[in-house]
């Protein structure tokens, strides 16, 4: 079972707390949350959901509610034996995952939750990011999210305990816990180099992940941990509150409870992803020598870091600019093009 305050288990480091808003609005969420670009608790902004009343109630209640509105077509869930202590990860080669990945039906994810919930070390079940109205017809109709985009999709995590490795998301995340309760443990991107990354293209969930496990940090094997620790933030979230995440900054989740519920949404998605970025950068400059990763350095500097980057090529006339021209649509989709091509290029020698 998880521990109900994550606070404990990070020995003599006491993170601290994330800022809290109440009764946020969507022209205060975009002026005064978005622009600093910190994660932030947004404090029982989804309490009055339906799904978060019943699941007030009990676990039972939701747990009907659920299996009521439920699609019967079966969905991805992540099936994990008991005895593991809830983590989802590697295994110990570090090619492999310690989860099965199965397709069943999300009434019958909820029934095995339920029975479950009765076990002293129960089996781990955890389905994550299920489009929500693919498996609850109608959610995004009955539960509202004002301070999104319209049209952006809800998505549905559901499982008993659990916890997941430290990991960054590609576009700005809401997280809205309508059961259970949740713990985020968030360190900012530039801790990167502290967190021990592990493998870019092969990973539990599809992103990379920190390789340490915050519950237990082996600073033997990972000593800098101590360091992002300094930087930590800590998040504790019950049922109708909510987490601002924006991109790339790193958190760690815990899940408690036999039927913890989350519905999060994703959007602001870079138009090419920067993980195809730093793979292609790494690959090509890493090796070179060091007088021409500095040359490199300065053209990533001039062209992609400085805030003048924008009008980096105002010289050129704006028509004739190319894929370096005015964001647009259109200018995605000529970049796009661009890098099929010098792949295809590539992959041809």
């Amino acid at each position: 079972m998880t521990d109900p305050d994550l606070a404990l288990g990070l020995g003599q480091i006491a993170p601290e707390p994330l800022p809290v808003f109440e009764n946020v609005t969507r022209d205060l969420f975009e002026a005064e949350i978005r622009t600093q670009r910190k994660p932030v608790i947004l404090k029982g902004l989804v309490r009055d959901w339906a799904i978060t009343q019943a699941a007030e109630t009990s676990i039972q209640t939701v747990a009907s509610l659920l299996q009521h509105h439920a699609s019967p077509n079966p969905i991805p869930v992540n099936l994990k034996e008991p005895g593991t202590g809830g983590r989802y990860f590697y295994t110990e080669s570090v090619k492999t995952c310690n989860f099965a990945r199965r397709q069943v039906p999300l009434g019958a994810i909820v029934t095995e939750l339920l029975r479950q919930a009765n076990a002293g070390d129960p089996m781990g079940v955890y389905m994550d990011a299920a489009p929500a109205d693919t498996v609850l017809p109608g959610f995004s109709r009955q539960h509202t999210m004002p301070l999104v985009p319209a049209g952006t999709e809800p998505r549905i995590w559901l499982g008993n305990s659990a916890r997941v490795a430290p990991h960054f998301d590609l576009s700005d995340n809401i997280a809205c816990v309508v059961s259970g309760q949740r713990q985020f443990l968030v360190f900012p991107p530039e801790q990167v180099a502290n967190l021990y990354m592990g493998p870019i293209e092969n990973t539990p969930g599809g992103v990379p992940v920190s390789m340490v496990d915050p519950r237990d940090p082996d600073l033997t094997k990972y000593p800098n941990y101590a360091k992002a620790l300094e930087h930590a933030m800590l998040a504790k979230l019950h049922p109708g509150d909510a987490i601002y995440i924006p991109r790339l900054w790193w958190h760690y989740v815990e899940a408690s409870g036999p039927l913890n519920l989350l519905v999060n949404y994703w959007w602001d998605s870079p138009p090419i992803s920067p993980l195809f970025s730093l793979i292609m950068a790494t690959r090509s400059i890493r090796r070179l020598p060091t007088a021409d990763r500095d040359a490199l350095r300065a053209f990533f500097e001039h062209f992609a870091f400085s805030d003048q980057a924008p009008d980096a090529f105002n010289h050129i006339p704006e028509d004739a600019r190319g894929v370096m021209g005015v964001d647009t649509p259109e200018h995605d989709e000529a970049i796009r093009s661009t890098l099929k091509q010098m792949l295809s290029d590539l992959l041809s020698k």
